[in-house]
């Protein structure tokens, strides 16, 4: 697991002001990757980041003087539709950006960002197209969450309060995924299982763990 925690997360913002990019468009499936590659940002928008011969393509905003080390990144609806790879979040994480802002997201992909240390965030349309036009406006502008009071300011002084379930915003804050949510409980995992051992003895007839 290579989660952090994320309590409070202070950056650039790279306005990304399309609806429905998808996990093909964030970590296009012709990429190929090895089985121990430990990074892989490099795949990150790859076609639309790069031309054919491996190229910066100077208008896509990940390649802009004071976006290309962004932390947070903001887009229309449903950001991550699409197939439900993993590596979708993998690619984002490993860039640096931890937290995504949009009316919506892919429901696979918003789960697998809570699972691997990134923070989808929703906000009404409205407000996630006032936070683009800023960002797009001022390359220099930063923003800091606040996950514990689950607030959103840039450094202007705009302010936007989100909501977020319990469950998942623990997750993000202590750097689990959900192995590590479970592990957790470890000590009412054994607990049930030494009285399950006594009550039901012959469950675990030739099981080493019994």
């Amino acid at each position: 697991m290579r989660n952090t925690p994320l309590t409070t997360l202070t950056g650039r913002v790279a306005p990304l002001m399309r609806a429905n990019i998808d996990t093909d468009a964030i970590f296009p499936s012709r990429s190929k990757m090895g089985v121990d590659e430990t990074d892989v940002s490099r795949f990150l928008f790859r076609e639309w980041r790069f031309t054919d011969d491996g190229h910066e393509r100077p208008d896509f905003v990940l390649n802009q003087t004071g976006r290309r080390d962004a932390v947070f990144m903001v887009a229309l609806d449903n950001f991550g539709c699409g197939s439900s790879r993993e590596t979708a979040p993998w690619a984002l994480r490993d860039f640096g950006i931890r937290c995504i802002v949009a009316p919506s997201f892919g429901s696979i992909f918003q789960a697998n960002c809570y699972r691997n240390g990134i923070a989808p965030i929703v906000l009404d349309r409205k407000d996630v197209e006032t936070l683009g036009s800023l960002a797009d406006k001022d390359a220099t502008m930063t923003m800091t969450l606040d996950l514990s009071k689950q607030v959103l300011e840039t450094s202007g002084g705009s302010r936007f309060l989100f909501t977020m379930p319990s469950g998942v915003k623990t997750m993000l804050m202590e750097g689990l995924d959900t192995i590590g949510v479970t592990l957790t409980r470890r000590a009412e995992i054994e607990a049930f299982q030494r009285n399950d051992v006594s009550t039901r003895p012959w469950v675990y007839v030739g099981n080493s763990s019994g």
